[in-house]
C-alpha cells in the first residue's frame, strides 16, 4: 500500500502522539488501543492494521487495532471521544467524522471539544464498481442507463456521510440521475450484495475494491480523483465525463 506511505506516517504518528507532560519520559508504558470505526475489508481496516504494525515497531510498544463499526463510523469515534486524553486510545478515521455532524442530528461525539486532530495519513480516490449483472461496462453507459431507468439503481457505501457516499450524491446532482443510497457497516459487507446483483453499484475505497476487481467479481467503472489511479490505469476518472469532479478519501488519526 505505497500510496499511503505507512512507514512515514508511523514516524509522524509516533512523534505527535507523545503526551506533552511528565508522561512523555515513559510513554508508551502499556498497549495503545487503535480504534478502527468500520468492519474489516475497507481502507480504514487495511490502513489501520498496517499503521498499527509500523507504530508498534517505532514505539516499541503494542498498538492494537480494534474494529468498532456501526453508524457510519460514529460508534468508534464516540469510543475515542469518551476515552481518557492520555495517548492510549486513538482513532483512525475518514471524512465521515467531519461530515456526519452536518448530516445527522444524533451524532454522539463532540467534534470540536471531544476529539483532537493528530495527523493526516494519506488520501486516495474512491472507485465506482458495478455488479457484473448490470448491463453497463463504462461510466458513460452507467449515466445513460440511470437516465433511462430513473430510481432503479442502488449504490452501496461504507455508511452515511462517508466520502464514497457523498461522491455518489454529487454524481447524482452533476449527472442529473436518480439512485438510492444503501449504507452498510463497512464496504466489505456490501460486496456480496453487489456480486449477487441485489445492489447494482458500490462507491468504494480502492483498497476495499481491488481484491474483488482483480479476479473479475465486480467491474470497475471509474475513479473519483482528478487523474487516473495507478492501481487502475485503464479505468477512466469521473472527471473525464463530468469535468472538475474530484473526491478524495483522506484518512487521519484523531485522539481525545
Amino acid at each position: 500500500m505505497s500510496i499511503f506511505r505507512f512507514a512515514s506516517a508511523a514516524l509522524i504518528g509516533a512523534a505527535v502522539l507523545t503526551p506533552p507532560t511528565s508522561q512523555a519520559q515513559t510513554y508508551p508504558s502499556k498497549p495503545i488501543h487503535f480504534i478502527l470505526p468500520y468492519i474489516p475489508g475497507g481502507i480504514i481496516d487495511t490502513a489501520g492494521r498496517h499503521l498499527a504494525l509500523r507504530l508498534s515497531e517505532s514505539l516499541g510498544q503494542s498498538v492494537v487495532p480494534e474494529n468498532r463499526p456501526r453508524a457510519g463510523g460514529m460508534v468508534g469515534a464516540d469510543v475515542v471521544a469518551r476515552s481518557a486524553p492520555d495517548g492510549y486510545t486513538i482513532l483512525l478515521t475518514d471524512p465521515g467524522l467531519v461530515s456526519n455532524p452536518t448530516l445527522q442530528s444524533d451524532v454522539p461525539y463532540d467534534l470540536f471539544n471531544g476529539l483532537q486532530a493528530v495527523s493526516i495519513v494519506g488520501a486516495s480516490p474512491a472507485v465506482i464498481v458495478a455488479s457484473l449483472k448490470l448491463p453497463v461496462t463504462t461510466f458513460p453507459e452507467l449515466i445513460a442507463y440511470a437516465k433511462a431507468n430513473p430510481g432503479k439503481l442502488n449504490f452501496a457505501s461504507a455508511g452515511i456521510g462517508t466520502a464514497p457516499h457523498l461522491a455518489g450524491e454529487m454524481i447524482k446532482l452533476r449527472a442529473g440521475i436518480d439512485m438510492t443510497h444503501v449504507p452498510y457497516r463497512g464496504i466489505g459487507a456490501a460486496y456480496p450484495d453487489v456480486m449477487s446483483g441485489k445492489v447494482q453499484l458500490a462507491f468504494s475505497s480502492i483498497a476495499g475494491a481491488v481484491s474483488f476487481t482483480s479476479d473479475n467479481r465486480v467491474r470497475p467503472l471509474a475513479t473519483t480523483g482528478p487523474a487516473r489511479s495507478p492501481v487502475y490505469p485503464d479505468v477512466p476518472t469521473v472527471a473525464e465525463s463530468l469535468p472538475g469532479f474530484d473526491v478524495d478519501l483522506w484518512i487521519g488519526i484523531y485522539a481525545p
